[in-house]
């Protein structure tokens, strides 16, 4: 999955927090405000770059990462 900052993704199911409260419904749409990542870097166990990895996303007006599999590919 190709993401960029500004891009629109779709949640793929309703996603409810601790208290029951509904914060996202399926099929709704968000905007990605941030890419939060893991630098490639030298890996002395491996002895080689480890790749780029994207840990989630910051979602315009919400608070948290969200994982990428909260949404559709």
């Amino acid at each position: 999955m190709k993401i960029e900052i500004g891009d629109e993704l779709i949640i793929s199911h309703d996603i409810v927090d601790i208290t029951g409260n509904i914060i996202f419904k399926k099929n709704q749409k968000v905007i990605i405000k941030d890419i939060e990542k893991i630098k490639s870097k030298w890996s002395n166990v491996f002895n080689m770059y480890t790749k780029e990895e994207i840990l989630g996303v910051i979602l315009e007006g919400y608070y948290g990462i969200w994982m990428l599999s909260c949404f559709e590919n």
